[in-house]
């Protein structure tokens, strides 16, 4: 069976339009999140996304315990998120990760999920806060 030819399209500028590839800016239909309390301008903004692309033993983990848990950050007695889920192969062995366990902690960390654990380290079935 013979191939058929692919349509082309000759068009000017003009049938284009003016040429202009300028991107412009979407407005945002999301309703506003209002939240608990101000945050220090220096974080990241909230909802926002963080990289952190360090060195082993350079304070990755130590920096979002501090975030997340921390009065100064987005932590303490009013907290700004109702709910912080943990996804992490080595949370219950990382020292760093241990302040996510103590018992003020454990209204607000729902759940640690171990994503292809060791087989003989904790997972979530078993893993026992109190």
């Amino acid at each position: 069976m013979p191939r058929k030819k692919k349509k082309t399209i000759d068009a000017t500028e003009e049938e284009l339009g003016t040429g202009d590839l300028r991107v412009l800016e979407l407005k945002n239909f999301l309703p506003e999140i209002k939240l608990p309390r101000p945050i220090d301008p220096r974080l990241p903004d909230i909802p926002g996304v963080m990289l952190l692309i360090m060195k082993v033993k350079s304070g990755k983990s130590n920096l979002m315990s501090w975030m997340l848990l921390s009065e100064k950050a987005l932590g303490g007695k009013k907290p700004i998120f109702d709910m912080i889920y943990i996804i992490s192969p080595t949370a219950k062995i990382d020292r760093s990760s241990q302040a996510y366990f103590r018992e003020e902690f454990q209204e607000r960390i729902e759940s640690i999920v171990v994503a292809n654990p060791p087989a003989d380290s904790p997972t979530v079935s078993n893993v026992d806060f109190n």
